[in-house]
């Protein structure tokens, strides 16, 4: 996750070093417009790998000037993730899988910069913060092995992952005509999730945003 967000920033200032006509600080003003997107990307909750996840987002976007902006929002937002483990029992192989699955009502707060290339072109990058509630859930565990071991069954998620978290938020995003938007979206916990808050867990997402400005 961390070598792709560097991967980000250098590709922005690649990008912005390579346009001759950029400005900087427009302080024209737009009225507060609205928009909704759609996320879907990479997930990870708990101490599982990353696996596929999705989110749907309403934003107010409310310009202070017009390359900064305020962007309040709601988020539902499900993340996936799988954890494996492999053990030995008494001489005899075994493998763990964990399944979590996690739909969270989040509360992001950023703040966006934007560089207009025209008056129809605009590059955003923008951060803040999130709170999330954990709404539902589930936990599925499969064990197999050696001699024909099977077993595992459903868990209780909330005994083993808390409900809310609090984390930060980096975004890049192009934007049309002041409608069509295309970006990148980076969310990851700023404290451990786990129950016991001592196992080091986080959730993160790394989604591709796909939006439209009402």
């Amino acid at each position: 996750m961390k070598k792709v967000i560097t991967l980000v920033v250098m590709m922005t200032f690649a990008c912005v070093s390579s346009m001759q006509a950029v400005t900087w600080w427009n302080k024209g003003k737009d009225p507060l417009r609205y928009q909704t997107s759609l996320g879907l990307g990479a997930t990870s909750v708990g101490p599982g790998d990353e696996d596929f996840g999705w989110g749907v987002t309403v934003t107010a976007d409310y310009p202070i000037v017009n390359s900064l902006r305020l962007q309040p929002g709601v988020r539902f937002a499900t993340y996936h993730s799988t954890y494996e483990e492999n053990m030995s029992l008494m001489g005899s192989g075994i493998n763990r899988k964990d399944k979590f699955t996690v739909s969270y009502l989040q509360i992001p707060m950023k703040v966006a910069y934007s560089l207009y290339f025209n008056e129809k072109v605009r590059f955003n990058v923008s951060t803040g913060f999130y709170y999330a509630m954990g709404l539902f859930g589930s936990l599925k565990v499969d064990v197999d092995g050696d001699s024909g071991i099977t077993g595992g069954g459903d868990m209780k998620l909330w005994d083993c992952i808390d409900r809310s978290d609090f984390g930060y938020i980096l975004g890049w995003s192009l934007t049309i005509k002041d409608r069509y938007s295309l970006g990148v979206e980076v969310c990851n916990s700023f404290f451990d999730v786990s129950k016991s808050g001592d196992a080091d867990w986080h959730n993160s997402s790394l989604m591709v945003q796909l939006g439209y400005t009402f």
